[in-house]
């Protein structure tokens, strides 16, 4: 891990450390990565057709873990079961196809102006941190199609 890690731009999301470790070692779509003692044990699965067979398996307590502090004990992505589907089936209409095209006009203002910003930056030669500008994108986007 430490020489794959040594290669990596130190901010680099922790997602993106897992396709590395797969690419370098050519690893098959599905695999475990042990990070004992520093770590959970994972399994890993690359492959969108194999991540959906087990989607409904339970899921591992490092959700729960990692998310209490910023939504509670009780979310969707943590909820299984009955309770997951009671509260999925509530969400539904928000992601159904008709609604969520009556959203790309909102969506591409946004990201109009999304775009002026960046391109107000390249022409200036500006370094700047994509990520702020990709939230402030995304909670633009959250806020206008939620009001």
């Amino acid at each position: 891990m430490g020489e794959i890690t040594s290669t990596l731009p130190s901010d680099i999301h922790g997602h993106w450390l897992f396709l590395y470790v797969k690419r370098t070692h050519s690893l098959p779509p599905v695999f475990y990565l042990d990070l004992w003692p520093f770590n959970y044990q994972y399994c890993l699965i690359s492959d969108p057709v194999i991540a959906e067979q087990v989607q409904t398996r339970p899921k591992h307590p490092v959700l729960s873990d990692f998310l209490v502090n910023l939504t509670g004990k009780r979310n969707l992505v943590v909820l299984e079961g009955e309770q997951w589907k009671m509260w999925r089936a509530r969400f539904n209409p928000g992601f159904a196809q008709g609604h969520l095209m009556s959203l790309v006009g909102v969506i591409m203002e946004e990201t109009g102006l999304f775009c002026d910003v960046l391109e107000r930056h390249a022409g200036e030669g500006n370094v700047f941190r994509l990520e702020r500008a990709l939230t402030a994108l995304t909670v633009d986007v959250i806020g206008r199609v939620t009001l």
